[in-house]
């Protein structure tokens, strides 16, 4: 069978081979990855998102289901963004592995062996031949563009909504041949049932990533392709009947249009929406999707930063732009000639990039490896139609004698995955902890203010403060939105804090709130910054103010209460702690605090009952809290200054 087959031969045709198939490409889809469950978390959104972020850690629990629905949450403040489904996979992990990466890491592998399969199913369903199919799938299994969607353990939303997407099409594609089968054979009901089916799925991965607002334009790509419902003798017949085609996927658009207006709506609140001219975006969404064509044939380069370089030069706009039409071209001629699924394939690719590739700009990368997740589908198509078409071209000498170019391609795509493999295996290296990440991102390109961050973050947690803070420096400077610079002015305050620089650090966070007055890190290091430096009344300005926006922010009302301390004021500053506490009961260091205060106010048996609970919690007491309790003394002040 070859790639233009119809639907419905390639669906009867999708289990032949027996399970075996499936089998190799869940293997092929595993082995760039058997590292990954030694792998650490790395200290880009992992600590953010999934391990140092105080909902999702708890695990699966109501409250945390209602936040990852969005009530109550805030894009601003709590780093919440519209994936529920990811969140919750999220918590899901928390609950089943704690803190442990390995298991996070695991699940993230598990999906992508998953969609890798569910590839295989779709290209058979869509008429390739078997080892056509193989090839799509093990290019999408091992491809080394794709490592960063699966190593990296944020990017589940990635991984999950694109098995979402893929299984929403083969639902799609089957509630197609039920209705076939029920104008033949009378309605049983199954059609119906595959209906609700593929909204449903196609509701839940929006749910998981915004990704899949294209989901409605693809199952329109298939009805025009492999599923021939745009049939007519002009091309104004053609467009009527898939115009024909869209009511039925109307639930599914209506959902695309609110997903879209919610998630722009998040990002522009959580600051990360960059505002650029709409030339230098246009102009910038065709060299970016050269550049996933290069990264596809040839893929160098590879990390998970790629600052945006604003306006493209007029030389690279234009071999860009050459580059897609004479790939246009060439998918043109191939299709012409009896190979429909390479336009098939091409207008995926095209089509499933536009999400994301910068006409809306959010954040400070032009183009990431992860984006290429779901398109480079399209692209395996592609290339298999031009294999077959070679084949066939070139496949018989003169005369009809056999000349085996059938078997030089089969050996060129198992050697073409060979390489891609080995290359996915050293690409997946790059994962295993922050300092090995930012290692490779500054090689592949120094001028990355988030690959410089990384490195001062690693150097930081090594001790190194010296260096980490030349690192934030750096990163500064390449900064490109006045939002992410305020976030790397913050980490270098936290560095200068930990060096003990308190004046310095002052200035830095003082400077972070000038910039982005609702900031929360610069908040919370100015108001530490004051209380260490003496100005315990600016703090509680500082600090005072931050509970007012943030009531459920636990680190804030414990600074709130460190400098309410210092002040004398020591029951207001019970109470803060209280309310911290009431957050997070099992927080020792503010247990602690809280007896000094109690102790201060009056309460002796109120901190000894505090003392009980540090000491039921595996937590050290601090020597001159039992003296002070056992003398009844005036407490100096020895509060945990953890109010960062």
């Amino acid at each position: 069978m070859s790639a233009t087959s119809d639907t419905r031969r390639g669906g009867g045709a999708a289990t032949a081979g027996g399970w075996w198939p499936a089998a190799v490409v869940l293997v092929l889809a595993c082995l760039p990855y058997v590292a990954t469950p030694w792998f650490d978390f790395v200290a880009y959104d992992d600590p953010d998102h999934v391990a140092g972020h105080p909902i999702i850690g708890r695990g699966l629990t109501l409250d945390g289901l209602v936040w990852a629905c969005g009530v109550g949450a805030d894009p601003a403040h709590d780093g919440w963004f519209n994936w529920p489904l990811t969140w919750i996979s999220h918590m899901a992990d928390a609950s089943l592995f704690a803190s442990w990466p390995g298991g996070h890491h695991v699940v993230n592998v598990l999906f992508h062996a998953m969609n890798a399969v569910l590839v295989l199913t779709l290209a058979r369903r869509l008429g390739v031949a078997l080892p056509g199919a193989l090839l799509v799938a093990a290019v999408f299994a091992v491809h080394p563009a794709q490592v960063e969607s699966v190593a990296w353990v944020s990017e589940r939303k990635t991984v999950l909504c694109a098995c979402l997407m893929f299984l929403t099409i083969l639902a799609y594609l089957q509630w197609r041949d039920c209705l076939g089968a029920e104008e033949t054979a009378g309605a049983d009901g199954r059609s119906v049932a595959w209906l609700i089916g593929w909204n449903a799925l196609g509701l839940c991965a929006l749910l998981a990533k915004p990704l899949a607002v294209t989901l409605p334009c693809v199952l329109l790509l298939c009805d025009a392709g492999p599923l021939r419902r745009a049939r007519g003798a002009s091309l104004a017949q053609r467009a009527a009947a898939i115009c024909r085609c869209v009511p039925e996927k109307l639930p599914l658009f209506v959902a695309v249009v609110a997903m879209c207006v919610w998630t722009v709506a998040s990002q522009v609140e959580a600051g990360a929406v960059r505002q650029l001219p709409l030339a230098t975006r246009l102009a910038h969404a065709v060299v970016a999707d050269a550049t996933y064509l290069r990264v596809f044939l040839w893929p160098v380069g590879l990390g998970c930063f790629h600052p945006h370089p604003g306006m493209p030069t007029a030389a690279g706009f234009l071999a860009a732009a050459a580059g897609l039409v004479a790939a246009t071209a060439l998918v043109t001629t191939v299709t012409r000639r009896g190979r429909p699924l390479a336009l098939f394939g091409w207008l995926w690719f095209l089509g499933t990039l536009v999400p994301t590739i910068g006409v809306i700009q959010v954040g400070d990368n032009g183009w990431s490896d992860r984006y290429l997740y779901v398109p480079i589908v399209g692209l395996a198509l592609v290339v298999v139609s031009l294999g077959e078409c070679a084949v066939a071209e070139f496949g018989h000498r003169r005369h009809g004698v056999p000349c085996g170019s059938g078997r030089v391609a089969a050996v060129g795509g198992v050697a073409w995955i060979a390489v891609l493999a080995v290359l996915g295996w050293r690409q997946t290296g790059i994962w295993r902890d922050t300092g090995a990440l930012a290692a490779a991102c500054l090689a592949a390109n120094p001028g990355s203010a988030e690959a410089w961050n990384l490195l001062g973050v690693f150097q930081a947690r090594r001790g190194d403060l010296k260096s980490a803070e030349q690192s934030f420096v750096e990163a500064i400077s390449h900064a490109k939105s006045p939002t992410r610079r305020a976030d790397l002015l913050a980490n270098l305050g936290r560095t200068l804090l930990d060096a003990g620089r308190d004046d310095d650090a002052t200035r830095v966070f003082a400077a972070v709130v000038q910039a982005v007055p609702r900031h929360v890190a610069g908040r919370r290091g100015l108001g530490v910054a004051l209380t260490r430096v003496g100005a315990e009344d600016r703090a509680a300005e500082v600090f005072g103010g931050l509970v007012r926006d943030r009531p459920g922010d636990a680190v804030a009302w414990v600074g709130y209460g460190n400098a309410l301390y210092g002040l004398g004021r020591a029951a207001e500053a019970a109470g803060c702690y209280d309310r911290a506490l009431a957050i997070d009961p099992s927080d020792a260091p503010t247990l602690a605090n809280r007896a000094w205060a109690r102790l201060a106010s009056g309460d002796r048996a109120g901190a000894e009952r505090d003392v009980e609970a540090v000491t039921a919690l595996g937590h050290p007491i601090d020597p001159d809290l039992r003296a002070a309790l056992r003398d009844a003394g005036d407490p100096p002040v020895q509060l945990q200054r953890h109010g960062r």
